[in-house]
């Protein structure tokens, strides 16, 4: 009778340890997931912003603007490209930590 107890709360644990190994598992696969699609969004994003600045460069040829305004759009593409390097650099570095933690 102790040998099926024993047996049977064994057994019970594996079962119990099996699940929660498949939730892991499950929560890795997330974040991988997670992972993936906010790295092809900073891409997108990237690939954006690169379409935006070829368009706006296209319509100050086009124009032919004055310096002073020409002057203005470059410093605000500037702060632009400054930002999101540092967004994109940011986003890298917290996936460095969450690997690393791992």
């Amino acid at each position: 009778m102790i040998k099926d107890k024993n047996y049977e709360k064994r057994y019970e644990y594996d079962l119990k340890i099996t699940e929660v190994e498949q939730k892991s598992e499950e929560l890795r696969i997330q974040e991988r997931q997670l992972g993936q699609s906010l790295e092809n969004f900073n891409s997108e994003i990237t690939r954006s912003f690169q379409r935006l600045m070829e368009i706006e460069d296209e319509l100050e040829r086009r124009n032919h603007g004055n310096s002073g305004y020409r002057e203005t759009e470059q410093k605000r593409k500037e702060n632009i490209s400054h930002n999101l390097l540092k967004i994109s650099k940011k986003n890298k570095h917290c996936n460095l930590e969450k690997r690393v933690s791992n």
